[in-house]
């Protein structure tokens, strides 16, 4: 079974994530496909899943919640449960660097689809393992020590708490290292930090993640344009207020609409 597949299974409820872990060579995924699994009976909304997808693959935070018409904690909220269901405690934090990379393959990057994994079993049930090599070795030239173990622990799904606790360095070390490093990198979370380093390993997906705006956003009027000048007196200071159904304009204390938006008065 390769990457592509599991994240159609996984998606679909008929797989779920048991373990995850890393070692020198390459990072690892064990997942169950025990059929009676699937989500606890419940299905996932197509929604939720491009949700998490697009963020798997990079996208920002605030992005996608402007995208799809949402708060950015609903968005993560929405990831996190996507994640429960997947197998994962929700903390998009310590989301495993395999389920990232069968995100990219599903959306296209063909050198990930040859990646397979190998039958095992877990607790008496038939399992399967796969193994992506780390991915974080073409920038060891462009940071430091510090910087270079941090992005390593970010790999690793490890928190700053877990950081601390398995490293000898102090949360401000870790802070400060992974701070560079995401500055170095150009990228602005974990979440990019992967895929930054999935793109620069095996390439950009061949399709984007179509994400589609809650009901509630596409409902709601948009708000009218701030309006550049005044037609009456051509006043581009204004300052101009808004009445809701038109702008007025109190330099010359004369009202009047956008182009679209509210009605004229």
């Amino acid at each position: 079974m390769d990457l592509e597949t599991l994240w159609v299974r996984l998606c679909g409820g008929s797989a779920r994530m048991v373990s995850h872990g890393s070692s020198e060579e390459a990072f690892q995924l064990i997942v169950d496909f025990d059929p009676s699994i699937s989500h606890g009976g419940r299905s996932l909304e197509p929604r939720s899943l491009a949700i998490l997808q697009a963020l798997l693959l990079g996208t920002s935070r605030k992005l996608v919640a402007i995208e799809c018409g949402m708060a950015q904690s609903t968005v993560t909220a929405t990831a996190s449960r996507v994640l429960r269901a997947f197998g994962e405690t929700g903390d998009l934090r310590t989301v495993p660097v395999v389920l990232a990379a069968a995100a990219h393959a599903a959306a296209g990057v063909t050198e990930l689809g040859q990646i397979v994994g190998t039958d095992s079993v877990v607790d008496r049930h038939r399992a399967m393992t796969f193994l992506l090599p780390r991915v974080e070795t073409g920038v060891r030239a462009r940071l430091g020590a510090v910087e270079y173990a941090a992005v390593q622990l970010c790999l690793e799904g490890q928190t700053t708490v877990r950081a601390v606790a398995r490293t000898n360095m102090s949360p401000r070390a870790v802070y400060a290292g992974r701070a560079r490093a995401f500055r170095k990198l150009r990228v602005g979370g974990r979440l990019e930090l992967i895929s930054s380093l999935m793109r620069a390993e095996y390439g950009a997906p061949l399709r984007g993640v179509t994400l589609a705006a809650s009901p509630r956003a596409a409902a709601s009027p948009r708000p009218p344009p701030y309006p550049e000048e005044c037609p009456h007196c051509t006043s581009k200071t204004g300052p101009f207020r808004d009445l809701r159904s038109a702008w007025l304009c109190r330099a010359c204390a004369r009202t009047f609409t956008t182009s679209w938006g509210p009605k004229a008065v």
